[in-house]
């Protein structure tokens, strides 16, 4: 499992994740693990995952072979975006689909965090998309991650050293977030 989060203030937004890979109870240090970025650059916006290891490769495959398909970075764009792409997971990638009996939808198995000048949205593996305002966290530590960001938000300009505090705070407290933080920026239109 991984942490990721976004952060907004001003004319700014940042996304950091931290960079350990595991797999059940092995923990995989980035210093052995030559592919362990997290976070991703599709058309103009930072994507943040957590999950699976093998949903890293289907995105790499995904940003090579569509590369425009986040050309929309609004919430109903990147749900209308994740919609589009789920039958290519499922059907090119052999994507198991199945969580439980009483789901709602098909699973996508990918959760995460974009960020875009416009600001900050977050999915779910059942293509729940929301826009956050300030920031949020997801993945393991996540609890950590926000009340860390809570805590410093007002106090902190730069929107990356606040991002980079809630992950800290995920790598301290949770076995399965490790160092180092990744980090991106952008600047926000208003």
């Amino acid at each position: 499992m991984s942490v990721v989060v976004a952060v907004e203030k001003g004319n700014r937004v940042a996304i950091a994740a931290d960079s350990l890979y595991t797999a059940g109870n092995l923990r995989v240090p980035p210093e052995y693990k030559i592919n362990h970025q997290k976070l991703f650059k599709w058309g103009s916006c930072w994507l943040g995952l957590i999950g699976w290891g093998a949903l890293s490769n289907i995105t790499e495959s995904l940003i090579r072979d569509y590369p425009d398909a986040m050309n929309d970075p609004s919430r109903q764009g990147v749900f209308d975006s994740l919609r589009a792409l789920h039958p290519i997971m499922r059907d090119d990638f052999y994507l198991e689909t199945s969580e439980d009996k009483g789901q709602p939808v098909e699973s996508s198995q990918l959760d995460g965090l974009l960020i875009s000048s416009r600001g900050i949205v977050g999915f779910s593996s059942y293509r729940n998309v929301n826009e956050y305002a300030r920031f949020w966290a997801i993945g393991a530590g996540r609890e950590y991650a926000l009340g860390a960001m809570h805590a410093c938000y007002d106090r902190l300009r730069d929107p990356a050293a606040i991002a980079r505090n809630g992950v800290n705070a995920a790598i301290t407290f949770n076995d399965s977030c490790g160092a180092p933080v990744q980090i991106h920026t952008l600047s926000k239109k208003h």
